[in-house]
């Protein structure tokens, strides 16, 4: 499967050898090495592509450049599939992963400054660069799911790739866990949301009154991931933003700041930045009510009292979540955390906080730890209780214990297949130049020489 990963590092060495070919103190003569149908391929955008490898640790030896090269020629082919296909990607998704990757950068950086600085270009300079590769990639990534949507594998599928796989070829699964919760937010109290509340409505006037809205959301703001950009989110389709949040921004005109809004994340004022097509651009301050200590006990104490009942069986831990954990997602399955990363049960160390795996890995199945305070997914503090159902050892992949993991491998091989069988009618049917100096590669696909 072509991978298009895009790491901080790997762009900045993209922009960095970009820079290369433009400074006076080291000219560098580029040239065509490649072409695919009607595209060419510059020995600056090879040095890119090894670059990138490099910094993702990838094809270390010698033959980084024909692998480079390969990747390269490839997505020119998925490139000239999508036009074919009439596949486009509208400006408004281009920009969403520029703003998403600019946002990338400020929270590894620092700063716009610091980023500014780091690649030696302003913001806008940085955006354009990033435009065309992005859309690139998005069209290829595009072409290349159109290939392989239709990919299905049934059970007798994977049964097939099990009993014909080299065993020593299997993964090797880590410790895994599944694991049971409750969970009890502790209350808010009327004051502390009157507080909150308070504090947003004279933000709010403040900004009507003249104040830049960025500023204040860099001072008050608790979104610690847009807080440092303004406040700002970058362009999103209201799919991709929690309703109510959604529905008062498609509400606003440009610029109009919103009332109070209340999600599960807290307490938000809104200003709409810019639309373009179906997405919004918009940013926000939020503020989370402050929770009492004695509410913050009584919610600790609660939790102690289940799991002590659940210890000396008097409720089952099933029973108990069902009747007390305040967790939508989990109380009606008996409290079963479900994995966000395979949608399965089953959880590796590094799937886990680092504070509750600390925990969990001092239980044994069947046993239920005290109370602890932890952040639920919206950040908000959340007292627990866990239990595991189960745990299982290191072990290779097998049919019994990990039918997800072989259904993925399966399909993967399938998919594959798929793609590799396309790439080889392509290279037939599209002309193809490489310079002489890559003869000696030793490609993954056969027909790139004619």
């Amino acid at each position: 499967m072509i991978n298009f990963k895009n790491t901080l590092i790997a762009i900045a060495f993209i922009f960095i050898s970009a820079n290369a070919f433009t400074q006076d103190e080291k000219i560098i003569i580029d040239k065509v090495i490649a072409t695919i149908g009607s595209d060419e391929i510059l020995l600056s955008e090879l040095e890119a592509q090894v670059m990138q490898f490099r910094a993702q640790g990838q094809f270390t030896s010698k033959d980084v450049y024909c692998k480079a090269l390969e990747e390269i020629m490839v997505q020119k082919l998925l490139i000239n599939q999508a036009k074919i296909d009439s596949i486009t990607v509208s400006p408004s998704q281009v920009e969403t992963q520029v703003d998403n990757r600019i946002s990338y950068f400020i929270s590894n950086i620092g700063s716009r400054e610091a980023v500014e600085k780091y690649f030696n270009k302003d913001m806008n300079t940085i955006k354009n660069d990033l435009m065309e590769s992005i859309e690139k990639q998005m069209l290829a990534q595009q072409a290349q799911q159109t290939l392989i949507a239709n990919v299905d594998i049934a059970p007798r599928d994977i049964n097939s790739f099990y009993n014909k796989i080299d065993k020593d070829s299997l993964p090797t699964i880590t410790d895994q866990y599944e694991i049971l919760q409750i969970t009890l937010h502790p209350e808010e109290t009327k004051k502390a949301v009157a507080d909150v509340k308070t504090k947003l409505l004279e933000l709010r006037q403040r900004i009507i009154d003249g104040e830049r809205f960025a500023t204040l959301a860099v001072i008050y703001s608790e979104d610690q991931g847009s807080a440092t950009r303004g406040g700002e989110l970058g362009f999103r389709a209201k799919n991709e933003l929690v309703k109510p949040f959604a529905n008062a921004a498609w509400s606003l005109k440009k610029d109009q700041v919103s009332n109070i809004i209340e999600t599960e994340f807290g307490y938000h004022i809104i200003q709409v930045i810019d639309t373009k097509d179906d997405r919004v651009n918009t940013r926000h301050i939020l503020m989370k009510p402050k929770v009492a200590p004695e509410s913050i006990e009584k919610t600790k104490n609660k939790l102690d009292s289940i799991a002590s009942a659940i210890r000396v069986d008097s409720i089952e831990f099933k029973m108990a979540a069902y009747r007390f954990s305040d967790d939508k997602k989990t109380y009606l399955s008996g409290g079963a955390v479900i994995n966000p990363y395979t949608n399965g049960t089953k959880f590796e160390k590094d799937q886990l906080p680092a504070n509750e795996f600390y925990i969990i890995n001092k239980l044994k199945p069947g046993e239920v730890s005290d109370a602890f305070l932890t952040k639920d997914e919206h950040g908000k503090d959340v007292y627990k209780i866990i239990s595991i159902k189960a745990k299982y050892a290191m072990h290779k992949a097998n049919l019994k214990d990990d039918y997800d993991v072989l259904q993925l491998l399966a399909k993967e091989k399938k998919q594959n297949s798929i793609l590799k069988t396309w790439i080889t009618e392509k290279q037939k049917k599209t002309y193809i130049k490489i310079d002489p100096k890559y003869n000696e590669c030793d490609f993954d696909y056969d027909g790139w020489f004619k």
